[in-house]
């Protein structure tokens, strides 16, 4: 499924998951931001896009079980938003060009819960 507008609007675009990305993926941040550069083409996008870039509010799905729900900007994560790991971790929070950075919330399967400060995609300060 296809859908972008030249002058931005609301739409779906799925491009094909490259294996480098998924054996690349070790739940780094580096790896993670790679993910949500532009000039990868990796997972289903449904949600706004400006050029054909995901760029708004919108849903990324990739790399075996990762989910992303939330606000975008050139391509990659920015803003307030929701990362489900196929861990079952879920980070609920702020993210600035593709990483945890700011304050959120981080709870793992097995019921352990972080509030508090993330920088560079990593727990930050007393939480």
């Amino acid at each position: 499924m296809r859908a972008s507008v030249a002058q931005g609007g609301t739409g779906a675009r799925a491009w094909a998951v490259r294996a480098a990305f998924m054996v690349a993926f070790a739940g780094s941040a580096q790896a993670l931001a790679e993910a949500q550069s532009p000039a990868v083409d990796a997972g289903v996008y449904v949600g706004d896009t400006v050029d054909g870039h995901r760029e708004g509010v919108g849903t990324l799905a990739w790399g075996g079980g990762y989910r992303y729900e939330g606000e975008f900007r050139r391509g990659r994560m920015h803003g307030r938003g929701v990362l489900v790991t196929p861990a079952g971790e879920v980070y609920d929070g702020a993210f600035e060009s593709g990483v945890r950075q700011g304050e959120g919330e981080l709870r793992t399967p097995d019921g352990d819960v972080y509030r508090g400060g993330f920088r560079d995609d990593a727990m930050h300060g007393k939480g």
